[in-house]
């Protein structure tokens, strides 16, 4: 059965986008079968990647216009169902406690086809956010050298603890890898967030991996012609980067 992985930090700007579609060609290049779900109404991932965006979105299957088989589409990278701006009105219209599960019952559908599902989620405290840590397994959590960026981590694994706790658990997701995105080797404020994370890692149920990303223009560009950083520039540092910190979690999950 597949592994459910989210990429989350509520707050943006950190770097969510590019792990998802690193993370997802690097597993799909190791003979991986993978899927992501754009859960960000914004739809970085969906445009970032070649997609026909006249085919049924994860909006329509959650609203049963179409079937979850219906919304995958194929590319070379990996599958991907993509987002909708219609996913802005989730908050509003999920209000009751088994629409919760409905993200959980759409992923579990299609688990046993799947090594892994990744989700790239959106950059604020939601409902939508509620569904994918309930639906996921393991959480990676990219963040910025900013401090609201780290807090964000702080704030996702709180919420991580009351979907966890009380008498009823309905989360069993742990956040597995912490990323700093853009480091910085020489830069004094880097070499301080790096301390402060992994100072904050180890107050984390499962203690996660800290693992730095180098920053690149080349992530920017890469996302202009819809493919992985990987594929675009293969000897890059960000794209070694990202093949390491794909070992590190597998080992950390287990699967190496």
């Amino acid at each position: 059965m597949g592994k459910v992985i989210s990429v989350s930090n509520q707050k943006g700007g950190v770097g969510k986008t590019t792990t998802t579609i690193e993370f997802a060609s690097i597993l799909s290049g190791k003979g991986k079968k993978v899927l992501v779900i754009d859960f960000d109404p914004q739809g970085n991932t969906s445009s970032s990647l070649p997609c026909d965006h006249t085919k049924p979105t994860i909006f329509d299957v959650m609203e049963a216009k179409n079937t979850v088989t219906e919304a995958i589409q194929h590319s070379e990278y990996c599958d991907i169902i993509t987002s909708s701006s219609d996913l802005s009105k989730v908050d509003a219209l999920y209000l009751d406690f088994d629409a919760m599960f409905i993200l959980k019952d759409i992923t579990d559908s299609i688990k046993d086809d799947y090594d892994f599902i990744f989700i790239d989620t959106t950059p604020a405290k939601s409902i939508k956010n509620t569904m994918t840590y309930i639906a996921a397994d393991y959480i990676i959590a990219p963040t910025e050298v900013d401090k609201n960026s780290m807090e964000g981590i702080e704030e996702l694994n709180n919420d991580l603890k009351k979907l966890k706790g009380g008498r009823t658990s309905v989360s069993n997701a742990s956040i597995a890898l912490i990323l700093l995105t853009r480091f910085t080797k020489r830069a004094v404020m880097y070499q301080l967030a790096l301390d402060s994370l992994n100072n904050i890692a180890k107050t984390l149920e499962g203690s996660p991996e800290v693992f730095c990303i180098r920053n690149s223009v080349a992530s920017s560009e890469a996302k202009d012609f819809e493919q992985p950083i990987g594929v675009y520039a293969t000897k890059n540092q960000v794209s070694r980067d990202y093949r390491k910190a794909v070992d590190i979690f597998l080992k950390k999950i287990g699967e190496n």
